[in-house]
């Protein structure tokens, strides 16, 4: 009787033992002597997520957990390496060196981002090269023509890379690897940058908010494409050489004034706030400034982003500014700014008497020297 009980309790705990889950993420090291191998996963930042076990009488490392969210993780040992993942459900996945080369399992994602890795390191590699191959000397007609010729190879180089990434961008929107691909490095040459992909980094944005728009990577990357997109809006209806956008904006009196009105006279635009500290450090000394420039025609225009009409005429006031002002009052939000593309305060927009810009800065001394070269005309 009592070995009948004893059966019971024994098949009764048995049963009741919770039974050990399944390895989401299996890791075989090269190294025998690991004693600790973590998962971050990429939030605002790299946190630990998970500590894997060894398993009885291997070297493999296990990981294990009832849940694990999609995202960018980072997998670390206590020899100090790091291996970017890409985890987006399909489990178990299974890291392991083989053969002094680093491979994976059940995760094609993670393997479209080493093969782009590797692309990237042979751009590295590629550039280093070049970038040694100067003679020690050379006269500096040749300098030049052998450095225009590097920098030549080091774009084409460049395209290349650039071709296959965009390949594998491309086979790949609904995952999260176009978000680090974008982001890629060879040195210091980004593979992709604002000034010449952003029809890349717009594509990457509306991928990333159809697949995951809550994770925050995502939201950081999609903020920074929204500035992108001012940027470039920016640059396209303020480039010089086209006209101003004939808008029309509130002066004092409530009165529309239409910005096409100041034809027939080289005028300075600049867009400002009176809290702005840099703002007004310029309005301060704004007079005095274009003084002599103002002797032979130029007109000011202050276009003010301020949202109390009370602060901003006391600014006009107090910094002795008897020149022409206008304002909606709507701040951030108004379609000023929108039509001109405008994301910094302040801003300058130099136009000449056929209301064509010639320039526009953030930058007082770079505007000055496009006032010296209009004004002399």
């Amino acid at each position: 009787m009592k070995v009948l009980i004893y059966t019971i309790l024994v098949v009764l705990i048995v049963s009741c033992a919770k039974p050990k889950r399944t390895p989401y993420l299996i890791y075989t090291p090269d190294s025998l002597n690991l004693t600790k191998v973590e998962l971050y996963h990429l939030d605002q930042e790299f946190t630990l997520f998970d500590q894997a076990e060894r398993e009885p009488e291997s070297t493999t490392w296990a990981f294990r957990s009832d849940s694990v969210p999609v995202g960018i993780y980072q997998l670390r040992t206590d020899n100090g390496k790091a291996i970017t993942l890409l985890l987006e459900g399909t489990m178990p996945v299974s890291v392991q060196y083989e053969n002094n080369k680093l491979t994976i399992l059940g995760n094609s994602t993670t393997k479209e981002l080493w093969k782009a890795q590797e692309i990237t390191e042979e751009l590295n590699e590629s550039i280093l090269t070049l970038g040694n191959s100067f003679p020690d000397s050379l006269e500096s007609n040749a300098f030049n023509l052998h450095k225009d010729s590097v920098f030549a190879l080091v774009e084409t180089h460049k395209d290349n890379a650039q071709k296959k990434i965009k390949q594998i961008i491309n086979h790949n929107e609904n995952t999260l690897l176009p978000l680090l691909l974008v982001q890629l490095k060879a040195g210091n040459h980004h593979l992709f940058d604002y000034s010449n992909d952003a029809n890349v980094y717009f594509d990457v944005a509306e991928y990333l908010q159809t697949y995951n728009p809550n994770y925050k990577p995502v939201q950081n990357f999609i903020h920074r494409v929204d500035s992108l997109r001012s940027w470039v809006y920016y640059t396209s209806v303020t480039l010089p050489g086209k006209s101003l956008p004939d808008i029309s904006i509130p002066n004092a009196w409530d009165a529309p004034i239409a910005l096409s009105r100041f034809k027939g006279k080289n005028t300075l635009y600049m867009i400002w706030n009176s809290e702005s500290k840099e703002s007004r450090k310029i309005t301060k000394e704004l007079m005095r400034w274009t003084r002599p420039y103002r002797y032979k025609g130029l007109d000011l225009c202050l276009i003010s982003t301020d949202t109390n009409k009370e602060k901003w005429q006391n600014a006009i006031k107090e910094d002795n500014l008897p020149i022409w002002h206008l304002c909606d009052l709507k701040g951030k939000n108004s379609p000023v700014l929108a039509g001109l593309g405008i994301t910094n305060i302040p801003t300058f927009i130099l136009v000449n008497k056929e209301g064509i810009i010639i320039d526009r800065s953030t930058d007082k001394a770079d505007i000055t020297k496009a006032l010296n070269q209009l004004i002399q005309k």
